[in-house]
């Protein structure tokens, strides 16, 4: 039968009391046993005497291993009685039966009583051990429960959180829908403008020029027979080009040359081509020696003027000495007669060297102003009066800087498509001021090159009364230029042609009866490649003007289409500058001089503005002379505490549109330029079937 211990060793050995209580009776349980020892055998076996089988046996006086082993103790002190009676009732001594009988049956009593506590005992082990583990049950059940609680608060705040998320997720999408709804209509707002722009000045798109790149690379994907069937087109249709233009020159034999009536092949086309440059050469080479045999029969005449004032002052000296002899010789009657005509001569000839500066100054401008006058008469007479192709004397150019930018690569280019050498205009300042005008200046005018494409102005700079520009000092004292509006041509040479006005900042009235002239004159700039940025001065009467220029052999025009902000952000709060140059075909890069395409010191407008420009910059302008072969740099700065600079390189082409894209001081900025040859001369443009508005 097995026992239970009630303490641990820990519990005993943590409480004093408990462990000395422990002691004292382990000390009677060895009493006892001891005891029982000396009277009772320490070795009972029972063996049933019929069939000789053992059917118990006790071992006395083994301690056990547990300190309170009750049960055991009890068990074995009935063992023992009852071997004792056993003994005592069949062995030969003489003992009362009756005393026997009793201890039999107190030794069955307590046989009987100590099953019945062991029964109870287990019982109550039986029981203490199934509430035990009811116990644990219920407290695994209680943790289940508690585990599945926590699982399904931590669940619903998932839910909760995938909800939230969910509907932010909805509301960003909300939001980036009315994005793209509101960027959706402003593009097609911007795109009807566009259209409409388009519409009106009758200008090739670049949506229309990427469909026509497109359209032109499918066909070039067509197999071998589409491909003859096209040449074979092209045969018939030169042969109709042919046929028409015959027609026109029969029909109108004063607008063309004689060789324009030809078909050519490309080796007749270079040998005209190398004609005509011989033939320009020469025409310069007799321009250049017409102009120095000008000069010198200029010098000629100075020279011959010098002796005749010469000549004329030694005879006023003559008559004045026969006059002093005549005035001797005549009567005394006739003295005062003489006298009074010598005092209006005297008198007269002192008036005009004793005219005021003012006046001086005035007359010297109303000879200018003639001047130019008379030019203007000489060009209405030699070119305005060509039917057809000059126009009048105030004419702007109308020919386009993207007139062949449709143009595929690989394909030979129209015939009035060119690589010629060009003028790259850099500034107009305005200095040396005379007379009685002091800065600020209030200028507004015409500042306009005039070439031998079509033989109209070309403006580089050109502002009414109402929108003069401020100069301030000497230091301040460039015109915000505008042009050109297209590349100028330096195969022969140019005109310019300068009238500017002083806007008096009292003339309320604004019909500039109170204005005055600056300076009115024209200089005509020779052809004669230096590789150095030239001076073009300007003389008048009340200050001087010079022009800044270079002449860059072999160019095509590139123009600057925009420059835009794209997305957040915007640099240019406190104002910043573009400026651009051309790269030479060696990879040179030196900066001479700059093209400055936008300067501001104040912030430029941004979309919050009353004044939206959707991000793109107000550049002043647009189109600048690229060498061929070479490059066009691009520089973007911004003013301000933080101030940054970006350059972007667009290497050289002949066609087609580039675009690049940078940082600039946090933000990305687009760069989108457009690329187009020269253009030669008008007429090979309406020969080949081009229009000649810009």
């Amino acid at each position: 039968m097995g026992t239970r211990s009630f303490f641990t060793d820990s519990e005993i050995q943590s409480d004093p009391e408990l462990s000395e209580l422990i002691g004292e009776i382990l000390s009677l349980k060895s009493e006892r046993r001891d005891l029982i020892g000396s009277l009772t055998p320490g070795i009972s076996r029972w063996v049933d005497e019929i069939s000789r089988a053992a059917t118990s046996s006790v071992r006395g006086n083994v301690d056990c291993k547990e300190p309170f082993g009750i049960l055991e103790d009890v068990e074995d002190l009935g063992q023992r009685m009852l071997s004792m009676s056993h003994f005592l009732s069949c062995s030969n001594s003489r003992i009362p039966l009756y005393k026997a009988d009793e201890l039999v049956s107190t030794s069955s009593k307590l046989m009987k009583i100590s099953k019945d506590f062991c029964e109870s005992t287990e019982q109550a082990m039986d029981k203490a051990v199934s509430e035990a583990a009811e116990a644990e049950d219920k407290r695994k059940e209680e943790e289940r429960k508690e585990d599945k609680k926590k699982r399904d608060r931590m669940r619903k705040k998932e839910k909760k959180k995938k909800q939230q998320q969910k509907e932010k997720d909805e509301e960003d999408k909300e939001k980036r829908a009315i994005m793209r709804k509101k960027e959706k209509e402003r593009k097609k707002k911007k795109k009807q403008q566009q259209q409409q722009q388009e519409d009106d000045a009758q200008v090739i798109t670049s949506e229309k020029i990427t469909e026509k790149m497109e359209r032109r690379e499918e066909e070039e994907d067509e197999d071998e027979e589409e491909t003859r069937r096209q040449q074979e087109v092209r045969k018939i249709m030169a042969a109709n080009e042919f046929l028409r233009l015959s027609s026109n020159v029969l029909a109108r034999p004063l607008c063309y040359r004689n060789e324009l009536a030809m078909m050519i092949t490309e080796e007749d086309e270079q040998e005209y081509e190398r004609a005509m440059e011989a033939e320009r050469q020469a025409a310069m080479e007799a321009e250049r020696q017409a102009a120095m045999e000008a000069e010198e029969a200029k010098r000629e005449a100075i020279r011959k003027a010098e002796k005749e004032r010469e000549r004329r002052r030694e005879m006023i000296k003559q008559r004045k000495a026969e006059k002093e002899a005549k005035r001797k010789q005549i009567p005394q009657n006739k003295a005062p007669i003489v006298e009074k005509e010598e005092r209006i001569v005297e008198e007269h000839a002192d008036e005009q060297e004793a005219k005021s500066p003012a006046e001086q100054l005035k007359e010297r401008m109303g000879n200018q102003l003639g001047l130019f006058a008379g030019r203007r008469r000489a060009w209405e007479y030699s070119s305005g009066s060509k039917p057809g192709q000059c126009g009048g004397f105030e004419d702007k150019t109308l020919l386009s800087p993207m007139q062949f930018t449709h143009c595929i690569p690989g394909v030979i280019p129209p015939r009035a498509a060119v690589i010629e050498s060009s003028l790259q205009i850099y500034s107009f300042k305005v200095t040396g001021l005379s007379g009685d005008l002091k800065w600020p200046l209030n200028v507004y005018g015409v500042v306009a090159a005039r070439d031998t494409v079509d033989h109209n102005r070309n403006l580089l700079f050109s502002r009414s009364s109402v929108m003069y520009q401020v100069l301030t000092s000497e230091n301040d004292c460039s015109l915000c230029l505008s042009g050109p509006s297209r590349a100028i041509l330096a195969v022969d040479p140019v005109d310019f042609e300068v009238e500017l006005r002083v806007h008096d900042g009292y003339d309320f009235r604004g019909d500039g009866i109170n204005d005055r002239e600056l300076i009115c004159v024209s200089n005509r700039y020779e052809v004669a490649p230096s590789g150095e940025i030239q001076r073009l001065t300007f003389y008048s009467p009340l200050c001087r003007a010079v022009l800044s220029l270079e002449q860059l052999s072999s160019t095509v025009q590139a123009t600057i289409l925009s420059i835009r902000v794209v997305g957040e952000g915007h640099p240019f709060k406190s104002g910043g500058e573009v400026f651009c140059w051309s790269s030479s075909a060696d990879g040179s890069s030196t900066i001479y001089e700059k093209v400055v395409l936008l300067h501001s010191l104040e912030g430029i407008p941004q979309e919050d503005d009353e004044l939206d420009l959707d991000g793109y910059l107000p550049l002043s302008r647009n189109v600048v002379s690229v060498e061929s072969g070479g490059g066009l740099n691009v520089v973007v700065e911004t003013y301000g505490g933080s101030s940054t600079s970006t350059h972007v390189y667009f290497p050289c082409e002949y066609c087609n549109i580039s675009q690049r894209t940078c940082l600039v001081g946090g933000s990305e900025v687009e760069i989108t330029v457009a690329w187009s040859r020269l253009v030669r001369d008008k007429m090979d443009l309406l020969i080949d079937g081009y229009t000649t508005q810009a």
